[in-house]
């Protein structure tokens, strides 16, 4: 071989090694580089897990004693339709027992009786239109049209007051008596109406609270059910507030400022395993 290709061998060799040691060089400044970037990623991602496993976490018997409650909450001791059924029984028992249908009869047999015409030969007592005081009494022999016989007097039917007219005309002592009767009975069912009203009242507020109910907005709901309720809403509130201070944490912890750490769901880790 003459000397000049030797010399340019010798050159293009030197060249090669010198290019070969430069990429090798690269190489290990990256592998070294990435090998860095893997051990802070490691290191980050582990005290982000340390922080976020030291975050309180839920506690359903801690959101329940926020009002005062027990948890778990006890089931109702009876159905919203059992208590209905008690309380129509106390109603009728008591409207019964305060209103009785003996006495009921008994009004109206008085009403009936107080209003009867007068037969020929009873003896009457009435007041007449021109007597503020004095009642007339006499034995009723008849009516003769317009008028009526007393003993032996004849009285016009328009001298006597109109609330004695019923003792001469026996269609009009059944439609008095009639009406009072109508108006008695009125009055004893809004009475009786206005007194089960009352122990309605009165029942659901001993009977709902004692078998575990609670009146929200005009109705009664289960205690459980009202735990429960406000249980889950601090547990969606929790778990909102969790995840918006565990994005904080990502944040915080950013390779470089700029790279988020990912985390391996599911893997604990060790506080040593941070220097390692």
């Amino acid at each position: 071989m003459s000397h000049k290709k030797k010399n340019a061998v010798s050159k293009f060799l030197g060249v090669f090694f010198v290019f070969a040691f430069f990429i090798g060089l690269c190489a290990m400044v990256l592998a070294g580089a990435y090998w860095l970037y893997r051990k802070a990623c490691e290191k980050q991602a582990v005290e982000v897990k340390l922080e976020i496993e030291a975050l309180p976490v839920f506690s359903e018997g801690a959101a329940a004693a926020e009002k005062g409650w027990d948890y778990p909450p006890l089931p109702p001791a009876k159905t919203a339709e059992e208590i209905k059924k008690q309380i129509h029984s106390a109603i009728k028992e008591k409207v019964d027992a305060r209103y009785p249908k003996s006495g009921l009869q008994k009004k109206i047999f008085e009403i009936s009786a107080k209003y009867v015409d007068a037969k020929i030969g009873d003896k009457v007592k009435f007041q007449k239109n021109n007597s503020t005081k004095t009642m007339t009494e006499g034995v009723f022999y008849g009516r003769d049209g317009r008028f009526v016989k007393i003993d032996d007097n004849k009285i016009m039917l328009s001298d006597i007051q109109d609330e004695y007219h019923y003792l001469f005309d026996s269609s009009l002592a059944e439609k008095i008596a009639r009406d009072e009767i109508e108006e008695f009975k009125q009055e004893g069912k809004t009475l009786a109406e206005e007194t089960a009203a009352q122990i309605d009242i009165e029942e659901q507020e001993r009977l709902y609270p004692q078998s575990g109910y609670t009146r929200q907005n005009g109705i009664w709901r289960p205690n459980d059910e009202i735990v429960n309720e406000y249980v889950q809403r601090r547990k969606a509130e929790f778990e909102s507030e969790r995840e918006e201070t565990i994005t904080a944490i990502i944040n915080r912890h950013k390779i470089l400022g700029i790279i988020k750490v990912q985390l391996e769901k599911g893997k604990t880790v060790e506080r040593e395993n941070i220097t390692n």
